[in-house]
């Protein structure tokens, strides 16, 4: 017989140093994985707002739009200006 295996084969000789990293990077992790409260859903015209002001910084970026997508110029940012109100019903 060349060698014998049992369960303890399987678990390396360092195992206990792993554990322990293993935990600390559970303490550092569980907090954001697992928060105490989450915030509530931005509503419809707060998405929309968010969409605006992202808009608005993408068109300051880019300028006077000489680049290579000076073609989109007028794309979505002109969109995003003019979304409407939302009408849909929220869910709850």
């Amino acid at each position: 017989m060349l060698r014998t295996m049992s369960l303890d084969s399987f678990v390396p000789e360092d195992q206990p140093a792993k554990l322990r990293l293993i935990g600390q990077g559970a303490k550092v992790l569980n907090p954001a994985l697992n928060p105490d409260s989450i915030d509530a859903a931005p509503s419809d015209a707060e998405n929309i707002e968010a969409l605006k002001g992202s808009a608005e910084n993408l068109r300051k970026v880019a300028g006077d739009a000489k680049g290579p997508a000076r073609w989109r110029r007028g794309g979505l940012p002109t969109r995003c200006r003019s979304l409407p109100t939302p009408i849909r019903p929220r869910e709850t």
